[in-house]
């Protein structure tokens, strides 16, 4: 009797969505890290930068918070492809690099070192905290790939504050972290909409972990922005005067999610696409303040990565499709 194929009921945009998901994050991390450096300059007061911001420039900050986004996504993105081969190759995933053998082992390894290398440096560049912070996250992706993601609803939270921390990293001092708690609280929904999707349902005790881990994050970070900023960055200000366009950025796209993620497999797919929506409200930060040029260089990220993703997803998909052909069911 011919063995089934662990691939032949996922469906085509599913697998594509799975093959596009890695750009998305990476898109994700290098727009979340520059949207941090440009209100560094144009909405932080100069007592909440750090001196080597300072002596970087909006410039040289940009181009090493990119650099920080592209090493930590593809450290935790090449970390978890090293854990996971055999799963991924039982499952056909198509964003399993190694797993599909695209990539060898010792080439997965090199890169994950290499990427790791990569956010050292770039935050070494940011300042002496940066550098703290950064390694306080490679930390945290790692835990995270080791156990983390396994405990239910613990994973959720987790992935939201490493997304959270690397917004962090390019300014330990800033006090405008309004967009850092947006970022954190997407990243959470994400990953409870794609849970759902996928049949794991957070219900019972892990769902009281995702909502009371999320609001103790969410608590200390207005803490935090009431310490640093006062009343300037905290109130009508801070709040009324730059978060209504990200808001409703952020309530379109959950209007899109709900239109389209009618079925599971379309839920599984729609949270991995949401992933790549995060650039698209952090955008709109920069629109709300008025930042013409950090908002186009944003667009410009969100343009490349959209074409890289779709033609990655096409080549990938087709290929699978060729596959699924000749595997026995």
């Amino acid at each position: 009797m011919a063995s089934p194929n662990p691939a032949a009921g996922r469906e085509p945009g599913l697998r594509r969505w799975e093959a596009a998901g890695p750009w998305l994050w990476v898109a994700a991390a290098v727009s979340g890290a520059c949207l941090m450096v440009s209100l560094a300059f144009a909405v932080e007061p100069a007592a909440n930068r750090t001196a080597s911001l300072e002596a970087l420039g909006w410039r040289g900050a940009m181009a090493a918070a990119a650099g920080l986004g592209v090493g930590v996504a593809v450290y935790g993105l090449c970390l978890n492809d090293l854990l996971d081969r055999r799963r991924d190759r039982a499952l056909r995933k198509a964003s399993g690099l190694i797993a599909s053998g695209r990539l060898t082992r010792r080439a997965g390894l090199g890169v994950c070192v290499g990427a790791l290398l990569l956010v050292v440096c770039c935050a070494d560049v940011l300042g002496p905290a940066s550098l703290q912070l950064a390694v306080l996250l490679a930390g945290g992706v790692l835990v995270y790939n080791l156990t983390l993601r396994f405990v239910p609803g613990v994973g959720v939270v987790s992935l939201g504050l490493l997304m959270a921390l690397l917004m962090m990293v390019p300014n330990p001092r800033a006090g405008f972290l309004w967009p850092v708690l947006l970022s954190m609280t997407q990243v959470v929904a994400v990953g409870v909409w794609r849970a759902w999707g996928l049949g794991l349902l957070v219900k019972g005790w892990a769902l009281w972990v995702v909502v009371l881990g999320w609001a103790f994050w969410v608590l200390w970070m207005v803490v935090l922005i009431r310490e640093r900023s006062g009343d300037e960055l905290f109130g009508a200000s801070g709040v009324s005067g730059g978060l209504w366009v990200p808001a409703v950025v952020v309530g379109l796209g959950l209007g899109v999610a709900w239109r389209f993620g009618r079925t599971p497999r379309a839920r599984a797919a729609v949270g991995l696409g949401a992933v790549g929506w995060l650039p698209v409200v952090d955008t709109a930060w920069l629109v709300s303040w008025g930042l013409w040029l950090p908002a186009a260089l944003h667009a410009g990220l969100l343009v490349l990565t959209g074409f890289t993703a779709w033609a990655w997803s096409r080549r990938v998909d087709g290929r699978a499709a060729f596959i699924d052909e000749l595997t026995p069911r």
